[in-house]
């Protein structure tokens, strides 16, 4: 096998070998509000990290140029809330579209032809479009060192399109939600192949009271 000391290598090649191997990514499709206005925009550092109580966490980036943080975590800053999407078949295009650098003030969420609608606990809007929402309450911020900000967001409230989930026993249809998930550069994968295996069941050691 091939070695790497991380502290040898740049941080381009650093983000290579992890965004290339870790994979698929799940995509969470951030939106935000702040002093500007509203901002949405794709993270694939995200995952669920709890679920009692429910949360859920992702990691940005500084700008470009390395002068300040991305305008989702400088919205976080002032108003610790957020809306975290799964991003679907449907709407990856428009996903894609709102990674882009647009200059601060704009609404990504109306730059790419999606909608906004209002969530029930947050002052953050959602996307309607997107199959599942989560309203979120910044938990915890850690500054990761070099570019990184990890964000924890408590989720205070789901939405989950009605075709995607089973109401009563709250299966999931992977078929219906269609996500998306990201391999590396310009690579997303689609989730059409899925396969099962039980987790193995070992039987206790049996109870030899003659031991005693």
């Amino acid at each position: 096998m091939y070695e790497f000391d991380p502290s040898k290598l740049s941080e381009r090649d650093q983000y290579k070998l992890m965004s290339g191997c870790i994979v698929p990514r799940p995509i969470g499709f951030i939106s935000t509000k702040g002093p500007h206005g509203v901002n949405a925009a794709p993270f694939s550092l995200f995952n669920v990290v709890a679920t009692e109580p429910p949360m859920v966490m992702f990691c940005a980036g500084l700008q470009d140029d390395g002068s300040t943080y991305k305008d989702t975590i400088q919205n976080l800053e002032a108003n610790p809330e957020f809306v975290a999407h799964i991003v679907s078949e449907e709407i990856a295009e428009q996903m894609n579209q709102c990674s882009a650098d647009y200059p601060i003030g704009v609404n990504e969420i109306e730059e790419v032809g999606l909608t906004p609608i209002p969530s029930v606990r947050i002052s953050v809007p959602r996307i309607a479009e997107s199959p599942v929402h989560y309203e979120c309450r910044v938990f915890k911020q850690l500054d990761l060192g070099g570019r990184h900000r990890m964000t924890i967001g408590e989720v205070v409230y789901i939405h989950v399109r009605e075709d995607v989930i089973d109401r009563e026993k709250l299966y999931v249809n992977i078929d219906k939600l269609k996500p998306v998930g990201r391999i590396s550069g310009p690579r997303y994968a689609h989730i059409n192949d899925v396969f099962k295996m039980l987790r193995p069941y070992i039987k206790p050691p049996k109870f030899d009271r003659g031991k005693i």
